[in-house]
């Protein structure tokens, strides 16, 4: 197995790694503050040995929970469950008790493989459920269940449904997105190509592999081209992490590329004789040069501020519907307000301004609910995206909001609040914001900045607030004027994923 284009599966991607890298890093990670390395020879070997030591107990066919942060031993499991023609359910550990058992219940799980970290928590579900027959905690677990030697075994049928992964729920109830080996390998691999990334990089993993853009953007694709993955310890330790391995590339969250900025730019206040590329290297080592974003628009702002400390940043579009990765900046030039171009295996069209699309890499429903799944998922195969976009000449993809998220007034003007959102939150005095509609007003409901507005009495706040949007207003045309601006004390709701819970504020 030592082309990609043979590969068809997930365990086929995991032999070529091993066959075409062997003895180069895998995975660097620290173990009670001691670096440890495993090479892609060894990465296989664990899985094998694991996935083997599961069918050797009858577990084939199951649908079986991973809790765990991201560890080496996350990514072991993982493949080792999905390689033995199992069923990973990826949980989301953050998330309230109560939801991970309602996840649970309706994933059908019979099964759980938990790191040590969170035996208190598996130990309350445990009380709660009666549906789960097995539990292995992960390094014991492995170490216990996993065979030295066995007989080969194939992989049934590569479009088999192999992961549910539930959605965040940012618009309302989480769903079970059905994912199969052939969609996750594709979407890998066709963006691991693009990305130009090789043996000699090192992927800065900081994200949870319970979602689909590290399981993804680390995991595989570090397969697809033999780049490292080094894990960080925590979120504390992410940039001094990331110089200790010399990593090349990260996929970073809005926040985490904000956090680096006021770093850098924290070190050449204390030392003005520094340039921005020592400044960078000081902070996140030397070579460090890329950053892939995703999670909310990019500003130009952002990236031309970035490019002078030496740092690319790559924007990504995608979705777990769709394996992943739809659209990237990878392998074609930078282009203001697009994401890029599709991945090789999508075909696209515009459908009353929205993003349909069709191929292999669409998940095959969301589980146990056909009725949700009609909606975006036609009988020909067309996934409706639900992201309003439009082609240039060339290709470039431009996303222009989400379509629920458009209003419509009584002028007939239809508004992105999306849009609206993403200008006011470029002022310094604005920390979270949703845009609505009310009684036909564009209203804007802002929480401030702490930092910058915490020492102000709230008639000052509000009057910051109040030019923050008037500021705004002048800068564009009328039907886009935020009318009515609201003031609150708290943070808005969050998923797990920080994202705002828009559905539980508008139903409020």
């Amino acid at each position: 197995m030592n082309n990609l284009d043979n590969v068809k599966n997930l365990r086929d991607l995991v032999d070529y790694a091993a066959e075409s890298f062997g003895d180069r890093p895998a995975y660097r990670y620290f173990k009670n503050d001691v670096e440890e390395v495993k090479t892609f020879t060894q990465f296989r070997h664990d899985i094998y040995g694991f996935a083997a030591g599961l069918r050797a107990k009858g577990f084939e066919g199951k649908h079986i929970a991973i809790f765990g942060p991201t560890t080496y031993l996350f990514a072991v499991t993982f493949q080792a469950v999905t390689a033995s023609n199992n069923v990973a359910v990826t949980i989301d550990i953050r998330l309230p008790q109560q939801d991970i058992v309602q996840q649970l219940e309706k994933a059908d799980v019979t099964a759980v493989i938990y790191d040590s970290s969170l035996t208190s928590l598996v130990d309350q579900i445990r009380e709660k459920v009666d549906f789960i027959d097995t539990y292995l905690e992960m390094e014991s677990g492995i170490a216990s269940v996993s065979l030295e030697t066995y007989e080969p075994w194939e992989i049934k049928d590569d479009h088999a449904l192999c992961l549910i992964m539930f959605t965040s729920g940012t618009s309302g109830k989480s769903k079970g997105v059905m994912m199969h080996s052939r969609g996750l390998a594709d979407n890998a691999i066709a963006n691991g190509i693009r990305t130009g990334f090789g043996p000699d990089d090192r992927f800065l993993s900081s994200l949870p592999m319970y979602h689909i853009a590290s399981l993804s953007d680390d995991m595989l694709w570090g397969l697809c081209t033999g780049a490292c993955v080094c894990i960080v310890r925590s979120v504390r330790t992410i940039f001094s992490d990331g110089k200790h391995f010399g990593t090349t590339c990260a996929p970073f969250v809005p926040m985490f590329t904000e956090l680096l900025y006021k770093k850098m730019c924290s070190e050449m206040k204390k030392n003005p004789a520094l340039t921005k590329e020592e400044a960078k290297n000081l902070v996140i080592g030397e070579p460090f040069r890329t950053i892939t974003t995703g999670a909310a628009p990019l500003s130009e702002t952002t990236r031309k501020a970035m490019g002078e400390f030496g740092i690319r940043m790559v924007e990504q579009y995608g979705m777990t519907e769709t394996h992943c990765n739809i659209a990237t900046s990878h392998g074609c030039e930078t282009r203001t307000g697009s994401c890029g171009k599709l991945l090789k295996g999508f075909t696209a069209k515009i459908t009353d301004g929205q993003l349909m699309l069709h191929g292999d890499m669409i998940m095959m429903g969301y589980y146990k609910e056909p009725e949700i799944t009609a909606e975006v998922l036609d009988a020909d195969g067309w996934f409706a995206t639900g992201d309003l976009a439009e082609f240039d000449a060339d290709g470039y993809l431009y996303l222009k909001g989400r379509k629920k998220l458009m209003i419509l007034l009584s002028n007939g003007e239809n508004v992105s609040v999306e849009k609206i959102e993403h200008a006011l939150l470029q002022n310094e005095n604005i920390s979270e914001v949703v845009v609505y509609q009310k009684q036909d007003a564009i209203t804007a409901q802002v929480y401030p900045n702490p930092e910058t507005t915490g020492n102000l009495n709230e008639t000052e706040k509000e009057q910051t607030i109040r030019k923050a949007v008037a500021d705004y207003n002048s800068k564009n045309p009328v039907y886009l004027h935020v009318q009515r601006v609201e003031l609150r004390d708290t943070e808005f709701p969050k998923t797990s994923s920080n994202k705002i819970k828009r559905a539980a504020f508008l139903n409020q």
